[in-house]
């Protein structure tokens, strides 16, 4: 039935983590930003007005979301009337503290297909809030747990749950807004922000 369907790929468009992630590159410093679930710069917001009109172009019959908050801004600035589906399943690979996301209740969207307060802890480990989730142990480069680190595994079993997710939908033309690294597991390849890929 996929066959039916033209799905189309999109990395956000620039995040906070990204613009800080590439500065500590320049200085020669390959650190985590610590910057939690982060929003869109003014550069990546161009980004997303300027794919506008190509996603118009497509025509798509509903946006597919990650929840976390690049994708949902990215989502919302090249919507044009279209529905959007905000779902986990969509969300990056949990390798850093930027894919850590914010609480259900605390983000302003439909939110019907996430089912978890805390909807990004594949490992199922009990949660209460934030502090709850980071290590703020001086000695790592990074605020993100050893054991809140997602595998291969748990990412190739969210994407095949995402694709039966799209297959079951009545729609024809899908757009997915995700991130670098799920999309390079799927695709072998590193989009650049608001990049688009036709996936076949």
């Amino acid at each position: 039935m996929m066959s039916t369907k033209k799905i189309y790929l999109v990395r956000h468009a620039e995040s906070e983590y990204n613009s800080s992630y590439k500065k500590n590159i320049e200085m020669g410093l390959k650190k985590d930003p610590n910057i939690r679930d982060p929003q869109l710069t003014n550069n990546g917001i161009k980004q997303a007005q300027n794919i506008k009109e190509k996603i118009k172009l497509l025509n798509p019959d509903v946006i597919i979301t990650s929840p976390l908050k690049r994708a949902i801004q990215t989502a919302n600035i090249i919507n044009n009337n279209y529905r959007i589906i905000v779902h986990p399943l969509a969300t990056e690979k949990i390798t850093c503290t930027g894919d850590i996301g914010t609480f259900r209740s605390e983000l302003n969207c439909d939110l019907s297909y996430i089912d978890k307060e805390v909807w990004w802890n594949y490992n199922e480990r009990k949660i209460n809030n934030y502090d709850d989730f980071i290590n703020l142990n001086s000695t790592t480069s990074s605020l993100i747990k050893e054991e809140d680190l997602e595998d291969f595994g748990s990412v190739m079993y969210r994407m095949k749950k995402l694709f039966e997710f799209i297959d079951d939908l009545e729609y024809k033309n899908i757009c997915v807004i995700s991130h670098s690294n799920f999309a390079y597991m799927l695709i072998n390849k590193k989009l650049k922000n608001c990049e688009i890929y036709e996936l076949k």
